[in-house]
């Protein structure tokens, strides 16, 4: 059943998104797909809107699949860095756009993500931390991070470097984002922090979500299976 729902839901992404937003259908696959194969206790998505009004989780679609899928789902408030607010939506939307969904096997999870990344979110500022906000907002990254179950080292160094314009603009740190999907990877683990976390994820993009799966091996600079 979990195969049949699972090519349901990567039909339903690539509909949604068009295949000329891949990277956002890899995004959102991945995600729930993690939360699935247990390499993410919980995954936060955004409720997208597109330029024609359509939301994803108008229509119930999403939300159905998730549930026949065993997964809860929390939706919050719409995000503050929200794009699309002079977009029109469709009249018969239960939505405003731009919501964070919270989506777990544990809904407790999904509210720990909610908490903590709400307290990321209202320290941000601008895309900057006040310094007598840093510890504060340093723990709750911590806790975001590993509820997302991104490798520890990779969140570690994302806090180290977060407000080091010289390091984000690195030309290293720039090919690495390049190649690497999902996450800032860090400077010195990277392949284990690829081991650990995105290659059982490919692979399981690979056994069951087949048209996805093409479109990411058809991209040569990103890794892939090595």
């Amino acid at each position: 059943m979990m195969k049949k729902k699972l090519l349901e839901l990567e039909d339903f992404l690539l509909e949604f998104y068009g295949e000329e937003n891949i990277g956002l259908v890899i995004s959102e696959a991945a995600s729930i797909l993690g939360v699935l194969i247990g390499i993410k206790p919980a995954a936060l998505l955004v409720n997208d809107m597109m330029e024609d009004g359509r939301m994803l989780l108008d229509g119930g679609t999403l939300k159905n699949i998730l549930e026949e899928l065993g997964i809860k789902i929390i939706i919050g408030d719409v995000s503050k860095f929200a794009v699309h607010k002079n977009i029109k939506r469709t009249v018969e939307s239960l939505y405003e756009g731009d919501e964070f969904i919270y989506i777990s096997i544990d809904e407790g999870l999904c509210n720990q993500l909610m908490e903590n990344y709400l307290v990321v979110t209202d320290l941000t500022e601008g895309g900057l931390v006040a310094e007598k906000n840093r510890n504060e907002w340093n723990e709750a990254n911590l806790r975001v991070g590993k509820l997302l179950g991104y490798p520890e080292t990779a969140v570690l160094e994302y806090i180290k470097t977060s407000g080091d314009a010289s390091y984000m603009k690195s030309e290293e740190r720039r090919k690495r984002m390049a190649r690497n999907r999902y996450y800032a990877h860090s400077e010195k683990f990277e392949d284990d922090e690829f081991r650990e976390y995105d290659l059982p994820l490919n692979q399981a993009i690979l056994r069951y979500l087949p048209r996805i799966a093409k479109s990411m091996q058809a991209d040569s600079k990103k890794r892939w299976l090595d």
